[in-house]
């Protein structure tokens, strides 16, 4: 039985389990009839997602012969032969990103400034942790996972910190602690929080 409460046909499962759908028949759906919400995408990915802009539904489409459809995912990678996921080309990294573990698009990301800053170490970080670090918003459990993972050699968080704001991250221990972060903005100072937990 899919999302809308219709009985999938097994052949018809079959076939989008082989195009790499995940949790079928769940998210296998009667083209055009999704029910009350956006269809998920189930295709090329690890978690099924309900899309929001409807504008992506057709586009992202794979038809599953009968009238029936699922969807591929429009940030995922494609699929292997397999079914195993096929990494989507980043900027020099093969490695997963070292804050959230993200493996299907990371990127070379200078530590623990921007290379346009001088910042000379490199570390692999998926696109969104990647800006956070260039825009100096990552939380201090974040960094923790950093330290742990590439710069366990400090004896401390605290000096790994300490290391980091002298080598230019824009924030100290103290200033993230706090959670009050102020960014300058030409002629205007914004100030914004800082969640300080991975969740």
């Amino acid at each position: 039985m899919n999302d809308c409460g219709n009985d999938v046909p097994d052949n018809i499962v079959l076939k989008a389990r082989e195009a790499g759908c995940i949790k079928c028949p769940k998210y296998v759906y009667k083209d055009g009839e999704y029910g009350e919400i956006l269809p998920a995408a189930s295709i090329g990915c690890q978690a099924a997602h309900h899309f929001r802009n409807p504008k992506s539904v057709e586009k992202m489409k794979v038809d599953l012969g009968d009238g029936w459809v699922a969807f591929k995912s429009p940030s995922a990678s494609k699929l292997d032969l397999d079914g195993s996921v096929r990494r989507s080309e980043g900027k020099g990294r093969d490695e997963p990103c070292i804050i959230c573990g993200e493996d299907r698009h990371t990127e070379d990301a200078h530590f623990p400034k921007s290379q346009a800053k001088g910042g000379t170490e490199v570390i692999p970080l998926c696109p969104t942790h990647h800006k956070l670090l260039d825009n100096g918003r990552l939380s201090l459990s974040e960094m923790k996972v950093i330290w742990q993972s590439r710069y366990s050699h400090f004896k401390s968080f605290e000096e790994f910190m300490k290391w980091a704001y002298n080598m230019g991250y824009p924030y100290s221990i103290e200033d993230i602690r706090n959670k009050k972060l102020w960014k300058d903005f030409g002629k205007k100072e914004v100030c914004y929080m800082i969640s300080n937990s991975l969740a």
